[in-house]
């Protein structure tokens, strides 16, 4: 029963990447009605600037944000998973997500420039 436990948290593993993969295209091309397609409707984005930890609901609000704070992304590791790091105007951001049922239900955007010291 362990290889079970493994095989599932891989094939796991393996849709959050493929759907931060196409998260990642959809921010870069600029295209929000893409990276809105990808987050649920309910969708709940934090964004930690250092200061305030404004939240964010629903699926537009939340793309727009992400394509005016990443900008053109790449695919970073965070917190061991796959997420994205972008910068804008000398600004970096870095993204994770959480998905369930095949769609990003969380977000958390951290552009608080002490915890993003490996990145900067």
């Amino acid at each position: 029963m362990r290889w079970l436990r493994t095989w599932s948290r891989s094939r796991r593993g393996r849709r959050h990447d493929v759907l931060v993969a196409a998260l990642r295209t959809a921010v870069a091309g600029g295209d929000a009605g893409a990276a809105a397609a990808l987050l649920a409707p309910g969708v709940l984005a934090v964004i930690d600037d250092g200061h305030a930890r404004p939240e964010l609901a629903g699926a537009g609000d939340v793309a727009s944000t992400l394509l005016s704070t990443l900008g053109a992304p790449t695919v970073v590791s965070v917190n061991g998973q796959d997420g994205l790091l972008g910068r804008v105007d000398g600004r970096v951001a870095v993204a994770s997500v959480s998905a369930r049922r095949g769609r990003i239900d969380r977000v958390w955007i951290t552009t608080d420039p002490r915890k993003l010291s490996q990145w900067i």
